[in-house]
């Protein structure tokens, strides 16, 4: 409609949602959903995947990224290769836009993000980089307990990845900063695991945290399948997400009925989670906070800080200390 925010994207392929059935909420199916948004505008270098977008999503195809940037949309989706990223967002700064969402990782490396981040918030313009499963409504619901004290203190962590660091690691890397905090210190074991993507590194990572919490991120092969999976302990139980995202489960510290004087963990049952309209939280904070006070999500920029201290380990052999940047 006429008063809707003009959302424009560049790249149209997996992470933009081509293809997804009806059980998965891409970014498109989530604008269209939401009131006050309209996908307006796409491209894609390949013309017949442009097409296929465009033709079922009801968009119109631009010529060149410089064209879709000159029709000046209200919000910009960047969904291209990480590759392209730094390219995207520099032009989507110099042309104005002042709403931009861009898919993870921001860019490939902590400094050029920083730089980015400084150069949004210098212009009053909002970045958001759309990490899936930030948006899980238990994993916000999670999020809000620890802070809470509601689970007490963290006293480990154990999560699986594959394919790299930089492509799947990374959301584990960011998981574990939005609930336990920020990570201070690396150890990265290389190993030889199948699925890695060209390029990529996939070593196992133990991680060090500024509250002085440790833990492991392990590698494992790709190809098999696919797995997300983060085991967090606690004082007061444990909490386990799974299945990609999908399903989460809660165990409580209960005293044993087993043993007097003793405690065990006694399930609350795996529960289904929202993943499969993550987006939707996502495009809602877009939507209602476009146009004031400018949004600029720097939580990449601690993730990538980590992805760099994790090359550098597997340089030295050495544990390695996060950079802050500061």
């Amino acid at each position: 409609m006429a008063g809707d925010l003009r959302v424009a994207i560049l790249g149209c392929g997996l992470a933009a949602g081509l293809g997804n059935d009806e059980t998965v909420w891409s970014h498109p199916r989530a604008i269209a959903e939401l009131a006050g948004l309209r996908l307006a505008l796409a491209f894609d270098p390949d013309a017949a995947r442009l097409a296929a977008f465009c033709a079922q999503w009801g968009c119109v195809a631009a010529e060149s990224p410089e064209s879709l940037l000159g029709q000046g949309p209200d919000i910009l989706l960047i969904c291209a290769p990480t590759s392209l990223h730094e390219h995207y967002l520099s032009a989507a700064l110099a042309a104005g836009i002042t709403t931009v969402v861009c898919e993870k990782p921001l860019v490939g490396d902590a400094d050029t993000a920083r730089r980015l981040v400084k150069a949004y918030g210098a212009a009053g313009h909002s970045l958001y980089v759309y990490y899936p499963r930030r948006w899980i409504g238990a994993v916000r619901e999670l999020a809000a307990e620890i802070a809470a004290g509601s689970w007490g203190q963290p006293l480990g962590f154990h999560g699986w990845y594959g394919k790299g660091v930089l492509t799947i690691g990374c959301h584990s890397i960011d998981l574990i900063r939005m609930l336990l905090g920020p990570a201070v210190r690396v150890m990265a074991l290389d190993r030889p695991v199948g699925g890695t993507a060209p390029g990529e590194l996939t070593p196992d990572i133990r991680l060090g945290l500024a509250s002085g919490v440790s833990g492991l991120l392990q590698s494992y092969d790709y190809s098999r399948y696919a797995l997300t999976d983060l085991d967090l302990l606690f004082e007061e139980g444990r909490v386990r997400l799974t299945d990609l995202g999908f399903r989460i489960q809660r165990w409580r510290r209960v005293p044993s009925p087993h043993f007097a004087g003793f405690f065990e963990l006694a399930s609350e049952g795996p529960a289904e989670t929202d993943y499969a309209r993550a987006a939707l939280g996502l495009w809602r904070r877009v939507r209602d906070s476009h146009g004031g006070a400018p949004v600029v999500d720097d939580g990449d920029c601690l993730s990538l800080g980590v992805i760099d201290a994790v090359a550098r380990s597997l340089q030295t052999g050495r544990e390695e200390n996060v950079h802050s940047g500061d």
